[in-house]
């Protein structure tokens, strides 16, 4: 997952060099992940134009500062989780 915007950046820089199309896609772990990353398109896509769309289309990403610290703070608590679970089951 890309929870900071450098990795995007970081992303489109690469995309550039090897001459790729720039992409977003989901790895949401929550429902607020969800949406958070996507690309806009100058029309509605159709069978036969979907990719060339995507390829020309700009990717948007969008994430609030307590969308970081809510996304820290829960992998934070992993381990205790996951200690949870062995000891007492799911």
């Amino acid at each position: 997952r890309a929870m900071w915007s450098t990795a995007g950046a970081k992303a489109r820089l690469l995309a550039s060099r090897l001459g790729k199309p720039a992409g977003a896609g989901s790895d949401a772990h929550r429902g607020l992940e969800v949406g958070t990353a996507y690309v806009v398109v100058d029309e509605l896509p159709t069978r036969e134009t979907l990719v060339a769309l995507l390829a020309a289309g700009r990717v948007e990403f969008h994430h609030r500062l307590w969308d970081y610290l809510l996304n820290w703070g829960l992998m934070g608590l992993a381990p205790l989780t996951r200690s949870w679970r062995r000891h007492f089951g799911s």
